[in-house]
């Protein structure tokens, strides 16, 4: 009896799952539509406030466009194992980019963001993807969270012997537990809890990751957890009702690039963490 119900309930999760990727990959034909119309409307003479409004659409699609690939490519991972594509990212570029889409993003609620990398190391690896959308995920949730006016920070340091913390806090109500549920219940394509986050201002750059907005699936900090432990790392949350929150993502400082030649060194100067993924 007992495992007939297990049975039934990993039917019931893989149908659900399925389901998921069935729609969203058909969100894909209609947003090629959209694009390639946009593209054709690109090449017309228009005045410049026209010129603006059709970048911030343009930039919309091809947000969402990755968002698409971003939650196939995070369902197949969760399903098959690793494919991370670790590379190495320049700390200093790579935030400062995040920081040009952050400050529209922000804009809205007169939310003053400071960035800390002044600790952080000259580089790290990870697969800057994945990564980007974990911290968008987190600052989306961070910017839903705060009050006009309120502060949003984000650290970045080498917190102790091999990892480097990223830590997203703000002054705002506090995440409530059910979200900090989904931090901690093993990704299961859509259950992890409901997740409440702010809406991004269109043309910010920074489109919700997988189950940001107002979601039954919580799939948006499941996602973050599943980034972060196929990376030999791990997330967490600090923080209590009116006091603020700190997001913690803690990743391995020595982890190997993708196709960097390493791997050909012998076997016993390298070790794998449990998700396969290759440390120095």
């Amino acid at each position: 009896m007992e495992q007939g119900r297990r049975q039934m309930e990993s039917t019931k999760g893989l149908l659900h799952v399925d389901w998921q990727r069935m729609i969203v990959h058909d969100m894909k034909n209609p947003l090629t539509i959209i694009l390639a119309n946009l593209d054709l409307l690109s090449r017309c003479r228009l005045r410049s406030r026209e010129e603006e409004l059709l970048h911030s659409a343009l930039k919309g699609c091809r947000d969402l466009q990755l968002m698409i690939q971003g939650y196939l490519r995070i369902t197949r991972l969760g399903e098959h194992g690793p494919a991370l594509e670790l590379c190495i990212i320049r700390v200093g570029l790579f935030f400062h980019r995040l920081e040009k889409m952050w400050v529209v993003l922000c804009r809205d609620k007169n939310v003053h963001l400071e960035i800390d990398i002044e600790e952080a190391p000259v580089t790290l690896v990870a697969d800057e993807p994945l990564l980007e959308r974990v911290l968008c995920n987190l600052m989306l949730n961070a910017v839903a969270q705060v009050e006009r006016g309120g502060r949003i920070g984000i650290r970045v340091w080498n917190a102790s012997t091999g990892r480097i913390r990223i830590s997203v806090c703000d002054n705002g109500a506090g995440m409530p537990e059910v979200v900090k549920a989904a931090l901690v219940r093993p990704f299961s394509g859509g259950k992890a809890g409901n997740e409440v986050t702010g809406s991004p201002r269109p043309g910010s750059g920074c489109a919700p990751g997988p189950g940001t907005g107002k979601s039954e699936s919580g799939i948006g900090l499941a996602f973050c957890r599943l980034a972060c432990e196929l990376h030999g790392g791990r997330i967490w949350a600090e923080g209590a009702p009116a006091r603020g929150t700190v997001v913690h993502v803690e990743l391995p400082a020595d982890l190997v690039p993708s196709g960097s030649g390493l791997l050909d060194r012998p076997e016993e100067n390298l070790m794998r963490n449990n998700h396969g993924n290759t440390r120095a």
